[in-house]
């Protein structure tokens, strides 16, 4: 069967710029998910599924915002299933 996924399941990054993509890296560099976040909130959401709307697994995650103008943030995010 399929799951759906609920708010619990979405991961907030808050203070991001609009308009920006953020990309998530598995730790071996891999591209896993693209999100182009576009809302004035400020928060944009992850459902932990890939661009393939697979679950990501458990593990250690890299993370990078870029704006249009080139500018770029990156970090670190775990997630414990």
């Amino acid at each position: 069967g399929t799951s759906t996924p609920g708010l619990e399941d979405q991961i907030q990054f808050v203070n991001v710029p609009s308009p920006s993509v953020i990309r998530i890296y598995a730790m071996r560099g891999t591209l896993v998910a693209t999100i182009r976040h576009t809302e004035e909130s400020g928060i944009a959401r992850w459902n932990q599924q890939t661009d393939g709307e697979l679950f990501v697994e458990s593990g250690i995650y890299l993370y990078s915002v870029e704006t249009p103008d080139g500018r770029s943030t990156t970090g670190k995010l775990a997630i414990v299933r």
